[in-house]
């Protein structure tokens, strides 16, 4: 099998799921890398880009909403939603631009692109928050986060005191950080990149 690439959103819908939803989200995987990628298949690629337009410029949650307005009307319950939850992490603070290159997450064959969506500064403290969107009213639990919290570690290789890695649940405003997981996470990260890839391969059958 040649490189799987893939996003790190991706990678998060797949080990959060169980039984037919996770082959689904396999499926789903194995569609999307054999057909041409455009901006309009990403669902939330209008928030993903506003998000990056309001830290360039007031780096306030207030000018969040303004997506709403320009958002189609079937996607505006969701996208109002995940915006609340958004809000009710940012507060009041105004939070600076941070510029971090993506990285890739290796694995035999499989490559995760981690590029996470609110990337910033707030009193000296880097942080890098990778934005879990859900489907419905899933929720993202603890031991879901710890796993991609170490691929997102491992990734970057970065001093966890410099730069604070975390994982926002956007339906509930809650975020989860890395803090000194355990060393069978990274275990546990290999295992569903193993996972992953066996299902892939029997697709191609």
């Amino acid at each position: 099998m040649a490189n799987v690439v893939i996003t790190l959103s991706q990678f998060c819908n797949f080990i959060t799921k169980t039984g037919m939803h996770r082959y689904n989200a396999v499926k789903s995987i194995y569609r999307d890398l054999h057909s041409d990628y455009t901006i309009g298949t990403d669902y939330w690629a209008m928030l993903r880009n506003h998000i990056k337009y309001v830290l360039n410029h007031s780096g306030k949650a207030e000018e969040l909403d303004v997506v709403l307005d320009r958002v189609s009307e079937d996607k505006r319950a969701n996208y109002s939603q995940k915006i609340g939850g958004l809000k009710k992490f940012w507060k009041k603070r105004k939070l600076e631009k941070l510029i971090l290159s993506k990285k890739f997450w290796k694995h035999k064959d499989l490559r995760v692109n981690v590029a996470p969506e609110l990337c910033f500064t707030y009193r000296e403290q880097a942080y890098a928050i990778k934005l879990f969107f859900s489907s419905g009213d899933k929720k993202i639990s603890k031991n879901e986060a710890d796993v991609l919290l170490e691929l997102m570690r491992e990734a970057y290789s970065v001093d966890t005191d410099e730069v604070k890695i975390g994982i926002l649940d956007l339906p509930r405003g809650k975020v989860f950080y890395y803090n000194n997981t355990l060393p069978e996470i990274s275990m546990l990260v290999k295992s569903e990149a193993e996972s992953l890839l066996k299902m892939l391969s029997s697709l191609e059958g």
